[in-house]
């Protein structure tokens, strides 16, 4: 991504390091903001959000790999790392819903807040089994919010 983005939206001085991911965010969203229409604040604030989002995948990925690493660590910095992602990915996805439709259905934040209290009490566990547990906790999240919307046609 940094590669791709070198003298687009990179100021020339950071173009000639490796920038972090935050300040290809904050790049980003400058461009954002400077290229869109004026009073397209919904359309900026949905741009932060999918970062948000993007941030909690690329943070999923890391997380992915430090468990694949050592599935059996009992580390609970590798877990927090493992948590990160999904939780980055359902505060985002909380926000653009809340931000864009004005309602969040209920089953985003109690996966949120499932996925802290499994932080709280699974950080001790083998990072497999504390994956699994998480894993499992998000399909359920995912089998829920698509039991609503095909029972009713839209998030509750």
């Amino acid at each position: 991504m940094a590669s791709g983005l070198r003298g687009h939206l990179l100021r020339p001085r950071e173009a000639s390091r490796r920038a972090s991911f935050l300040e290809l965010f904050f790049d980003l969203g400058t461009a954002i903001d400077a290229l869109g229409p004026a009073g397209s604040r919904l359309g900026l604030l949905a741009g932060y959000l999918h970062l948000v989002m993007v941030a909690g995948v690329v943070a999923a990925a890391v997380g992915a790999k430090v468990m694949i690493a050592e599935p059996l660590s009992r580390d609970p910095a590798a877990f927090l790392v493992t948590l990160s992602g999904p939780a980055l990915f359902l505060i985002g996805w909380i926000l653009l819903a809340a931000a864009v439709h004005h309602r969040v259905s209920w089953h985003r934040p109690a996966g949120l807040v499932a996925l802290v209290a499994l932080g709280l009490l699974a950080h001790r566990l083998p990072l497999l089994a504390g994956s699994a547990l998480m894993a499992a906790l998000l399909i359920a999240v995912v089998v829920v919010e698509t039991a609503t919307l095909r029972r009713t046609g839209r998030p509750r």
